[in-house]
């Protein structure tokens, strides 16, 4: 050891130690007077492990081997940079963890075959291990490991990683993901993993997970309960991801989006109804259910790839709440004109005699506009990918073809996008005034003839 930048050297190897080969030395990062050491004498055709942690600066050493399997002998040792005595020993037959300095180890098998480690490292929360014959391996999720012993069958919401804004997909957004491809390597999770735990609940306990950002603004919902509104069809919004409520660990992975775009049931129409991605900065997590409540800090990290100003993330924000809100106030109105529309009929139906057939023209009347409005806003023939070359699309397709192309995998407005967006929204002032005029006026008329709300608005 050398206390002056190598001007002299003290040797400090213990007594104890045969002729051996040191294979790793890691210094820890909490307490600069400690390290640890593995050696190995597989040369000599001994392959039990030996690990030494080395105190005040290596005048002391203590054996710290104990609970590893004979055979796997020891390569490389790391000690967690954020919790104390949480050791990664790499070995020649897999990789061992230990919580307490070293008094004991664990196997850490999961899915990581038996196979000789080289090196460890820690970076971003995850532990990366380099095998000798295959391939690297990552770790993910130090956190959740760091407060393994703490993890019970409570209620309990663990304080997410500190997470980069994405732009790559990953099967790992999947719980049922093994972490493993046939042909290529696995991408981390390409959002925040949240982690989380329960005790036993009944079936018809509900769980929420809510999620809110700095300005105390709610981005985004998740329940344990299905949507019972959801419709499915082709060209519509994907189903919402629902939470699990299993004993214990639970693990949810937010594509860090604000909600999911309305559709129009039935309505084919070829892009993304998810919403846009939130910007760097802190949020808060809270989990709920019955009378339980638990919140944690959270932070989004640029990506350093993108090279983008505060503005810029606070310019992309604004424009895409703004459109998108607009988008939902159309797509909502379209929807509430076809409810209408089939309760009109409906009342229709039932009328028929001489004396209401004034009432008649009148809903015959407003069924005419709803029917002009709506060929307006939606395109209600397409049914597929190709049908775009034949049939036109409707406005709201047009204004959900802006949305998605402003969301690109960089999150910074061009002037195009800027401009068309003032162009469109100028078309939905003039077509939200028309069906006030021209639907609204007849309908609230016809309430008024004929006695009480008979129908929206």
């Amino acid at each position: 050891v050398t206390k002056n930048n190598g001007d002299s050297w003290e040797n400090i190897t213990s007594k104890k130690l045969d002729e051996t080969l040191i294979n790793s030395i890691e210094i820890s990062p909490h307490i600069k007077e400690v390290t640890y050491i593995v050696t190995t004498r597989y040369k000599f055709n001994e392959f039990n492990p030996s690990v030494y942690k080395l105190s005040n600066y290596g005048k002391d050493w203590e054996n710290i081997s104990d609970g590893i399997k004979d055979g796997d002998f020891t390569r490389v040792i790391r000690e967690d940079p954020e919790k104390k005595g949480m050791l990664y020993l790499g070995t020649q037959n897999g990789l061992y963890i230990s919580w307490n300095d070293g008094e004991d180890w664990s196997k850490l098998n999961l899915n990581f075959p038996v196979v000789p480690i080289t090196d460890l490292k820690i970076k971003n929360d995850n532990l990366i291990i380099a095998t000798h014959g295959r391939a690297f391996w990552i770790l993910d999720d130090l956190n959740i490991l760091r407060r393994y012993k703490e993890i019970k069958n409570i209620g309990q919401l663990f304080m997410p990683s500190k997470t980069i804004t994405p732009n790559w997909y990953s099967s790992m957004n999947e719980n049922n993901s093994k972490g493993t491809g046939l042909l290529e390597g696995v991408n981390p999770a390409s959002g925040m993993v949240l982690y989380y735990t329960l005790p036993k609940l009944s079936d018809k306990t509900e769980i929420k997970i809510k999620i809110f950002n700095s300005a105390g603004d709610l981005v985004n919902t998740f329940s344990s309960l299905s949507d019972s509104e959801f419709i499915k069809y082709d060209g519509g919004p994907k189903k919402k991801t629902t939470l699990t409520k299993n004993i214990g660990l639970n693990r949810l992975v937010w594509n860090m989006r604000y909600e999911k775009l309305k559709g129009i049931p039935g309505v084919y129409i070829e892009g993304s109804y998810e919403g846009h991605k939130a910007v760097p900065g802190k949020y808060k997590i809270v989990l709920s259910y019955l009378d339980k409540e638990f919140s944690v800090d959270a932070q989004i990290l640029e990506n350093p790839q993108f090279s983008l100003s505060d503005n810029d993330y606070e310019s992309y924000h604004n424009f895409m709440s703004g459109a998108e809100k607009v988008y939902n106030e159309m797509t909502n109105l379209t929807n509430e004109y076809q409810t209408t529309k089939n309760k009109l009929i409906k009342i229709k139906s039932k009328l028929g005699l001489q004396k209401e057939l004034q009432i008649l023209k009148e809903i015959d009347s407003i069924l005419s506009e709803i029917d002009k409005w709506d060929k307006i806003m939606a395109q209600r023939l397409s049914k597929a990918y190709d049908d775009v070359e034949n049939f036109e699309n409707g406005f709201t397709a047009h204004y959900l073809y802006l949305l998605n192309q402003s969301d690109s995998g960089i999150p910074k407005l061009t002037e195009g996008a800027k401009k068309k967006l003032i162009e469109l929204n100028k078309q939905w002032k003039n077509y939200k005034q028309r069906a006030k005029t021209k639907i609204n006026s007849k309908i609230k008329r016809l309430n008024i003839n004929y006695g009480g709300n008979i129908i929206f608005p």
